[in-house]
């Protein structure tokens, strides 16, 4: 499972070195900024918020006590990950239909 999740981290480090290499050499596409990856951070915050999730729900199954602010303040940090995923994402199943 952890050997599975380097190698996804991998990949995305992977991706962000071709959509960069591929976004500063195509002569038709300008951007104002230098891209500098937003694949990896993605996948390494998401992984770290998960992580941390894992660790608070199995205090509170061992019998800790943990504010309900911080289950609710991970929560929230996963949910905006997921939706900077999803945005990043947009569009893609309408190129796949077409």
């Amino acid at each position: 499972h952890k050997a599975g999740e380097v190698v996804v981290v991998l990949v995305a480090a992977c991706a962000d070195l071709l959509l960069g290499l591929v976004l500063d050499n195509l002569p038709v596409v300008q951007l104002p900024v230098s891209f500098r990856g937003i694949v990896c951070p993605l996948v390494l915050v998401w992984y770290c918020i998960t992580e941390l999730g894992s660790i608070v729900e199995n205090a509170v199954r061992m019998g800790a006590p943990v504010p309900a602010w911080l289950t609710k303040l991970l929560k929230i940090g996963l949910d905006a990950v997921d939706g900077a995923g999803e945005q990043a994402g947009a569009g893609t199943e309408d190129r796949k239909e077409e």
